[in-house]
């Protein structure tokens, strides 16, 4: 065997172990690599500051708090521009809720319906009913369970904060350390590694950032255009959830189409569907070139990352498979195929 089907085979066997490693581990790292992720993103801006004549450790410190402050700024105008639309939602819970009280009717209603078509059309609404019902109690029971997260959640963003800190302020510590355990003929190869990962996944957050602000920008100018009350409210709440192409924008906009058609605005319903199909096909339209000019990557490859993340992690496989295609790109571009991006 050549040596370079050689280095070909270590470095997509390492990559699988990889894999199959992070996939046990995940649960128990995911602070510390988010964290590790956030310090590799700091660094270029970090840098500058210590060139101006700060301290590493003040540096960083001010790059922390000022992406805290720029998030904090962020959350408030939304909640400002929300807070109207909020209060009146809030305020209609209340008429939801009687219509959730009588669901009991309505199925009574339903049944009686059913019991006048021929029996294998009944039966057949019966089951997709049922699917249904069934799919709206997992949902809630997400809901629910991600509340229930929240806690959690918190703890480990301040445990991926405290981690970005660490490593960035002692990055000639780590460095030194990763020198003295890897031999000197690859030290070049980590540092140009290391470049490019930084490099792609710059891009990856460029991508993903432009995603939402275009699904954001559809989704609230078609709502308001069919005066769709909460416009804001639902457009934000369609461009995070269309960040999750597991999720997608159908779990806002699908509600909203069957409760405007049973209420009889079938112009209203189908004004929304194409709301909503022009919102998925721009996004399948842009996202593979968008991701693969950003990322370097041939869009091919970035749709199989994202079925293999999906596949291997679960949803946040769709996270996971990009960032991991991102590594394996660099480590293939520096040491086997120099000047060459796949």
């Amino acid at each position: 065997m050549h040596r370079a089907q050689k280095a070909v085979a270590l470095i997509f066997a390492i990559a699988f172990a990889a894999v199959i490693l992070l996939k046990l581990l995940f649960s128990y790292v995911a602070p510390f690599l988010c964290g590790g992720l956030l310090a590799l993103v700091i660094d270029p801006a970090v840098g500058r500051l210590e060139q101006r004549g700060f301290s590493r450790g003040t540096a960083v410190g001010m790059i922390l708090a000022f992406l805290g402050i720029i998030l904090a700024l962020g959350l408030v105008s939304c909640l400002t521009h929300l807070s109207g639309e909020l209060v009146g939602l809030l305020a209609r819970l209340e008429h939801y809720r009687g219509f959730i009280e009588e669901y009991d009717q309505w199925s009574l209603y339903f049944e009686g319906i059913l019991k006048g078509l021929p029996n294998q059309v009944a039966e057949l609404l019966r089951k997709q009913l049922s699917n249904l019902n069934l799919k709206l109690q997992d949902l809630a029971q997400e809901v629910l369970m991600s509340i229930g997260g929240l806690p959690h959640f918190f703890f480990g963003l301040v445990v991926s904060l405290f981690s970005a800190y660490f490593l960035s302020r002692d990055k000639s510590i780590f460095i030194r350390w990763l020198f003295f355990v890897v031999p000197a003929s690859w030290q070049g190869y980590i540092v140009q590694i290391k470049g490019e990962v930084l490099n792609g996944v710059l891009g990856y957050l460029r991508a993903q950032l432009v995603i939402f602000i275009v699904s954001t920008t559809l989704s609230v100018t078609g709502l308001l255009l069919v005066g769709i009350n909460y416009a804001w409210v639902l457009g934000i709440l369609t461009g995070v959830l269309d960040l999750l192409p597991v999720v997608g924008p159908g779990v806002v906009y699908l509600p909203l189409i069957i409760y405007y058609v049973v209420r009889g605005q079938l112009l209203l319903g189908v004004a929304l569907g194409v709301n909503l199909l022009v919102i998925i096909m721009v996004r399948q339209f842009i996202e593979p070139q968008l991701f693969g000019r950003c990322t370097g990557t041939h869009p091919l490859l970035f749709a199989a990352s994202l079925y293999l993340g999906l596949a291997i992690f679960g949803s946040v496989g769709l996270f996971i498979g990009p960032m991991l295609l991102v590594i394996l790109r660099a480590v293939c571009t520096v040491i086997l195929v120099p000047n060459f991006h796949m």
